[in-house]
């Protein structure tokens, strides 16, 4: 028999004494529910297409289990993983009360459409393109992530490329994770897997993961938007690390991993992360707190906000095993710091510094600074900006960093600017109206950029600061997985005085927020 005390997983006080969970029941809706559908046969021919999420891989989520004490805090961490899915939609989580302080859990949720199928064709001058894809992130209802794609490009030597991704979340019902890729292009081939063991929750006790790939990549040099160098590379990256946790409240997880790679170029000599075997050591320390908001990144639905700090320490030695590569150390550092008032003001700060050493000579040196702040407006409007830094000093031939409309500033051409040194500023008042067609929420932006890369034999003071405004359309469709969002540019180029692009993207140009989380080895600042 049901007592009237109810719990519900948002917001309120856990009764006194210890609850035992009973039972759990997870209660799952397709993407059009019956209050959705009223009768709509396009609805209907959806859910007919769509494999509704199977019970395990929703239970797969959950940090909490039949006859286990009842914690308000493994409540929201669970709800949190279920969002971060990005197949799942709305969440929800209660509990009732049974006789002899035991609990019934009842998981709600429901799905969001996950296939997807995209062709283009492009004729540009000399050139055409055309691609064609198919991808699911809930194949059948498993929790399996599945990609296939072909493309075609008529100015490659090879002008056809293929791409085929498959992801297991939960191997065998495990919290292991396996990923298998294979891509041939002209630009990249290479093929990889991953099998690893995430920190799921706060309260995992430890980590690992296995990683190798094997190809064959090109890369090229830009000056002022063009080619001027092109370098054929054929590599192997092998990564092995193990990671344990320590604490409660504060995370400390130190972790022992070894990297090994091996280049071959017959254009570039060898450069100080390439045919290496690096024995690394780290140290992170985290702590969090969560606080759910909205209208940041999306209309209105939940996005989990975290507070709190997290920092790294890492430290490399190359042993050399069959290698003669003059590396001798890699020294990483990483720190970010989120503070938030009243769910209304939001500011991040954060910066990394990663660097070789040959006879205690730094090489490669690079540092990054990010500065990312949004204030929420009335009317549902949110204020973002974001501010980024890289310096880069002593990098090897054929490493350089891309400026233009993709990667930060809009009205620009891809790859207009490129260097070793980096400053960006990015503004936007995202407005979320109240205006709805169908499926779909219509709002928009009022974005202002502004950039500048340059080399690092260049004088700061000689460069200039290329600038573009515009407004935009977001559309979102809030049954779609992830964010569900379109991206309409109209960029306005200071530069030239003038219109120069219209550019269309499926999720925003930079995020509202910060995911503080924990820092898995690496041994390139990324």
């Amino acid at each position: 028999m049901l007592l009237s005390l109810t719990l519900v997983s948002s917001g309120f006080s856990q009764p006194q004494g210890p609850y035992k969970i009973e039972k759990i029941i997870i209660l799952r809706k397709n993407i059009f529910d019956n209050q959705d559908q009223n009768a709509n046969f396009i609805y209907s021919v959806a859910n007919r297409l769509h494999h509704l999420t199977d019970e395990q891989v929703i239970r797969n989520e959950l940090l909490f289990d039949e006859g286990e004490v009842y914690d308000s805090l493994l409540i929201k961490e669970s709800e949190r993983n279920l969002r971060a899915l990005g197949f799942i939609g709305d969440i929800s989580i209660t509990a009732d009360t049974l006789e002899n302080q035991k609990l019934l859990v009842v998981v709600e949720t429901q799905d969001k459409w996950t296939i997807g199928v995209n062709t283009g064709f492009s004729q540009a001058g000399q050139i055409t393109s055309f691609n064609m894809g198919f991808k699911d992130n809930n194949f059948r209802g498993k929790g399996q992530k599945f990609e296939g794609s072909y493309n075609y490009r008529s100015d490659r030597i090879e002008p056809h490329g293929l791409q085929f991704i498959f992801q297991e979340r939960h191997l065998f019902g495990s919290r292991w994770r396996a990923k298998i890729q294979y891509k041939d292009s002209e630009e990249l081939t290479i093929n990889t897997f991953l099998l690893d063991r995430i920190f799921y929750s706060d309260g995992a006790e430890w980590a690992a993961s296995i990683y190798t790939d094997f190809g064959n990549n090109l890369v090229k040099e830009y000056q002022n938007g063009e080619i001027i160098s092109e370098y054929r590379l054929s590599q192997q990256n092998q990564d092995l690390w193990f990671s344990r946790s320590f604490g409660r409240k504060v995370k400390f997880r130190l972790t022992g991993a070894y990297f090994r790679n091996r280049t071959q170029s017959p254009q570039l000599p060898p450069r100080p992360f390439e045919n290496i075997d690096l024995a690394n050591f780290s140290l992170n320390v985290m702590n969090r707190h969560y606080y759910e908001g909205n209208f940041l990144n999306n209309f209105g639905r939940i996005e989990d906000i975290s507070l709190g700090y997290v920092a790294n320490v890492s430290i490399g030695k190359n042993v050399q095993f069959f290698n003669s590569n003059r590396t001798d150390m890699f020294v990483k550092l990483d720190w970010g710091h989120a503070v938030g008032f009243k769910k209304r003001f939001y500011f991040y700060y954060g910066f990394a510094f990663a660097s070789y050493f040959e006879n205690r000579q730094p090489k490669d040196l690079t540092g990054k600074v990010t500065l990312l702040q949004h204030l929420k407006l009335p009317l549902n409007q949110t204020l973002v900006s974001r501010f980024s830094g890289l310096y880069g000093s002593n990098w090897s031939e054929g490493r350089q960093i891309v400026l233009g409309s993709p990667n930060g500033l809009r009205g620009y051409s891809a790859y207009q600017f490129s260097g070793q040194r980096q400053l960006l500023l990015n503004i936007e008042d995202r407005i979320f109206s109240p205006l709805k067609f169908w499926l779909f929420r219509l709002g928009g932006a009022i974005f202002f950029d502004s950039g500048m890369v340059w080399d690092e034999n260049e004088s700061f003071k000689k460069q200039k600061l290329h600038s573009s405004a515009g407004f935009g359309l977001r559309i979102e469709n809030a049954k779609q997985q992830g964010g569900g969002l379109t991206r309409i540019d109209f960029a306005f180029n200071l530069d030239e005085n003038r219109f120069t692009e219209v550019s269309i993207s499926s999720s925003h140009l930079f995020d509202a927020i910060f995911k503080l989380d924990f820092l898995p080895p690496s041994y390139l600042l990324k």
